[in-house]
């Protein structure tokens, strides 16, 4: 009977050892292929879905497109907007000091005419009473002629 040396059963040995491990790995192979086989069915399948899914998705990405551009104008209009308020408000308080001005100016205006009137008055008064003070002068004089005519007559 023959009996291989034990170089060869260990070469045997590992030549089925490396056949298991190929056989396994021709089985995992075989099984990837299957399945990319059956997503590539499913895939085929899911074509027109997919393809309206990412209809859809392009239409929703163009509407949040535009909702952007809207909201930047949207904003860019506030801006604007509040911009011309405070541009408002500033004119506003701008004429309001202008006012202000004005009515101190009126108020001493006023004040200087008053004073103006006041002058007149007192330069009128002084006026009549040096006119009262001549008429009581000559008041007395005639009262002092016919005082000194009485004591003649």
């Amino acid at each position: 009977m023959f009996t291989p040396s034990p170089e060869t059963i260990a070469a045997e040995k590992a030549a089925h050892l490396a056949i298991s491990r190929t056989n396994a790995r021709v089985s995992a192979a075989e099984a990837a292929i299957a399945a990319a086989g059956h997503a590539l069915d499913m895939a085929d399948e899911q074509t027109p879905e997919l393809e309206a899914q990412l209809a859809r998705a392009e239409r929703a990405l163009s509407r949040a497109q535009n909702a952007n551009k809207q909201a930047y104008a949207d904003l860019s209009a506030a801006g604007r907007r509040r911009d011309a308020e405070k541009n408002e408000a500033l004119t506003i308080a701008r004429e309001r000091a202008r006012i202000a001005e004005a009515e101190k100016m009126l108020e001493v205006a006023k004040a200087e005419a008053e004073a103006r009137r006041l002058e007149h008055e007192r330069g009128v008064a002084m006026s009549d009473a040096k006119r009262l003070e001549g008429e009581a002068d000559q008041a007395k004089v005639n009262a002092a002629k016919v005082s000194a005519a009485a004591r003649r007559g």
